[in-house]
Parts: structure tokens; sequence; C-alpha cells
């Protein structure tokens, strides 16, 4: 594979995750109405898109620290 070709492969690829991190950031202002599950699954949205652990809240502890999995 030519060098030109891997860095027009690397710059598709940047433009993707680009246009995700402006989808995630536009539903960061979401307005405070969205329902607990519109939250949650925004958050896991995030968290993969950030390469980081998936935040799992507690009910039952009804806890405002989330519980870390993944």
């Amino acid at each position: 594979m030519i060098k030109a070709h891997k860095r027009a492969i690397k710059i598709v690829e940047l433009q993707e995750e680009l246009e995700e991190a402006k989808n995630i950031i536009g539903e960061f202002v979401w307005p405070s109405d969205a329902t607990e599950e519109q939250h949650h699954a925004f958050r896991v949205r995030a968290a993969h898109f950030a390469g980081v652990s998936i935040p799992q809240h507690n009910k039952m502890k009804n806890s405002d620290f989330p519980e870390r999995i993944g």
C-alpha cells in the first residue's frame, strides 16, 4: 500500500471520528427533559467513543456514583 493511500484512509477515519464527536457534543447540551434511558444511551455512546469504561448506575443503591464496567 502506498503512503498516499494510507494517508487517505487515515483522513477518512479522522473525518468519521470528528463527525461522531460533533454528534456527541451536540447531545451533551441535550435538554434536561430527556429520559433517563436517553441520557444513559448517550453516556454509553460517549464512553465507547472516548475508549473508557461504560458507566453503569446501580438503581438499587440509589447512589450518585456510577459503577464502572467494560
